[in-house]
C-alpha cells in the first residue's frame, strides 16, 4: 500500500509562490498586449492622418497653374 504524504508547510508555501508567479506572469502578458494595441491603434491614427495629407497635398497641387517656360 502506498500511504499518501502529508503536506508539508513547505510544499505549500512551494505551491502558493508558484501560483503567485503564474499570477505574475499572466499579469505581465496582459500589460504587454494592452500596450501593443495602444501602440497599433496609434499607428493606424498616424497612417491615416498621413494618407489625409497627401489626398489635400494632391488636390492643392491639382489647383495651383503651372507655367511653363
Amino acid at each position: 500500500m502506498i500511504k499518501s504524504k502529508k503536506k508539508s508547510k513547505t510544499d505549500i508555501m512551494k505551491r502558493i509562490i508558484q501560483n503567485g508567479v503564474k499570477v505574475h506572469k499572466y499579469q505581465n502578458r496582459q500589460e504587454r498586449e494592452l500596450n501593443f494595441s495602444k501602440e497599433l491603434k496609434g499607428y493606424e491614427e498616424q497612417t491615416q492622418k498621413n494618407e489625409e495629407r497627401k489626398v489635400k497635398q494632391k488636390e492643392e497641387q491639382k489647383k495651383k497653374r503651372v507655367f511653363y517656360y
